[in-house]
């Protein structure tokens, strides 16, 4: 009984291996070439936080012509620098995405972590400036707002700053 189920089995196996071994021409190779969007597969890399496979990715990606290839091109360099440390990298990447029209507080927010890390006090509340509506109502903005007016000096401002997001998150 078992053989009587083999036969079959094994002329599809056989036709299966014939035709696998066949040669393939050219032109059915050019057909079958995927175009893959690196920039799509660097964001779900980040978004999986495989930050070094994603530059590795990006590495692979001309800078684009389009702006909102190029918004997402520099974002996502900017937050694969922050995330390994690279604040000047990642400073500059973060600029040329809001020279480029990114608007995303989050993008200010990070730009400001940036600044922040590389001793770049006031540049990073000229950056919170930039966006103060969405931003300075974060919680970790306000915290970077006043350790920089801290940082600077100017006392008062940062007790200020920490009074209000005392009011905002009791």
């Amino acid at each position: 009984m078992t053989a009587h189920f083999l036969r079959p089995l094994s002329l599809i196996l056989l036709l299966f291996l014939t035709a696998a071994s066949r040669p393939v021409s050219a032109k059915e190779k050019k057909s079958s070439t995927i175009k893959v969007n690196y920039l799509a597969l660097a964001a779900v890399l980040v978004r999986d936080g495989h930050f070094t496979r994603a530059l590795n990715v990006l590495a692979k990606v001309k800078v684009p012509k389009q702006t909102k290839s190029r918004i997402q091109y520099h974002t996502l360099y900017g937050i694969i620098r922050i995330k390994r440390r690279e604040y000047l990298e990642a400073t500059r990447h973060l600029q040329l995405s809001i020279r480029a029209g990114q608007t995303k507080p989050l993008v200010y927010l990070l730009l400001t972590q940036s600044h922040f890390r590389l001793l770049q006090y006031r540049q990073a509340l000229q950056a919170l400036k930039k966006d103060p509506r969405k931003i300075q109502n974060m919680s970790s903005a306000l915290l970077l707002h006043a350790q920089s007016l801290w940082r600077l000096r100017r006392l008062k401002q940062a007790y200020q700053v920490l009074q209000r997001g005392q009011k905002q998150y009791p």
